[in-house]
């Protein structure tokens, strides 16, 4: 296995290929959370599923917008490391 560090170029590389998700098993508060890029067909249905907006459910994966993290995340934000697809 081969984990990079997260930033945009690797994320528009997901993006370009399909990839608009990446998820973690990990709480973003630790100090390294790793990312796996996720091809979600519907991202609206998919992301219902979860119960975003209670603070207590800590069952739920970390998740992240790929292209929400492009637009709106600066370098310096993008913390972690990702998972390294076959291209």
């Amino acid at each position: 296995m081969r984990f990079e560090k997260l930033n945009h170029n690797n994320l528009k590389f997901l993006q370009s290929k399909g990839y608009n998700l990446l998820t973690s098993n990990s709480p973003t508060s630790v100090p390294t959370v790793i990312w796996f890029p996720e091809k979600v067909e519907n991202l609206c249905e998919h992301l219902s599923t979860f119960d975003l907006l209670d603070p207590e459910a800590n069952q739920e994966p970390s998740i992240m917008l790929i292209q929400f993290a492009i637009e709106y995340l600066s370098e310096d934000e993008l913390e972690g490391e990702l998972f390294n697809i076959a291209d």
